[in-house]
């Protein structure tokens, strides 16, 4: 998928966390998050134990080089994302998409 055109609608839906790779400062929650679930205005973080959290989150650009993040608000504090990559299949039910943190945690996620 072309990262630059992408829009927000095109990550709505749940996602599964499939592969983390750690950083070396630990993101708070999302490291140890197993699915997430993205709507038009909110998101829910669930991380296998309890309830799960509720936020909002946006897309936004890098101004110039406008390669896509997301800004994910939580109760217990915010983070950025930056998406590395967006795969989808030819039929469009399966996606795939990277997450690239600013401590450096990667995370791999499977749409449904």
């Amino acid at each position: 998928m072309n990262l630059p055109a992408l829009a927000a609608s095109q990550l709505l839906g749940p996602w599964r966390i499939v592969q983390l790779r750690a950083a070396a400062a630990p993101e708070p929650l999302w490291g140890e998050a197993t699915h997430l679930h993205l709507t038009a205005d909110a998101l829910q973080l669930q991380n296998g134990v309890g309830a799960p959290l509720a936020g909002t989150w946006h897309l936004q650009r890098h101004a110039q080089l406008g390669q896509p993040f997301l800004v994910l608000r939580l109760p217990e504090g915010a983070a950025q994302a930056l998406i590395t990559r967006l795969r989808r299949s030819s039929d469009g039910s399966v996606r795939q998409m990277v997450l690239y943190f600013q401590s450096g945690l990667e995370l791999q996620l499977t749409h449904p």
